[in-house]
């Protein structure tokens, strides 16, 4: 490995969504530093780490001394789901949520979920982080409410025919 060289500046590329401190915090390295191939390789890593980035690259020139470019790729933080159930005893459910793993460009996980259908609801918020700044605290904020009706069953047997069962509700709260 070669280690050599003051930093003279590290710049950041390719970051659309989120913020350069959400970049910078997660690498160790900082401008009149001696670039160091472990802690630069540990840099790398912590910013992929934050699993908001498809690609992390780290570009070095001299010129004459070293400048470093943080190249990334940044995922889609965004997501949409839907879905549909259908069974005989809770009858028709229906499961939507929507979250967003970089509120504002700062690492912020927020979203709200709903499920549910006549028999059963569910509805949940949630907020929280993995650092708030630059520290090691995080937090993680839920809200949620719901309900769901349940069936007591028993076995039905059948003497006309000893290989059928049936289930009977008797009994619901």
């Amino acid at each position: 490995t070669i280690d050599e060289g003051e930093i003279s500046a590290i710049s950041l590329n390719g970051n659309v969504v989120a913020k350069p401190f959400l970049i910078r915090r997660e690498f160790p390295l900082q401008p009149e530093d001696l670039f160091m191939t472990n802690q630069a390789i540990e840099g790398i890593n912590n910013i992929y780490s934050t699993n908001l980035f498809s690609q992390v690259l780290l570009w070095t020139r001299y010129d004459p001394a070293a400048a470093l470019t943080i190249d990334v790729t940044e995922k889609s933080s965004r997501l949409l789901r839907f879905g549909l159930r259908a069974d005989n005893e809770r009858n028709g459910q229906l499961f939507a949520s929507l979250s967003d793993d970089d509120l504002l460009g700062t690492g912020t996980r927020a979203g709200f979920l709903f499920a549910g259908g006549s028999r059963n609801r569910l509805g949940e918020m949630f907020l929280g982080t993995t650092r708030i700044l630059n520290t090691d605290l995080t937090y993680d904020f839920r809200a949620f409410t719901g309900f769901r009706d349940l069936f007591y069953y028993r076995d039905e047997f059948n003497p006309s025919n000893p290989n059928v069962w049936n289930l009977a509700s008797v009994g619901e709260y």
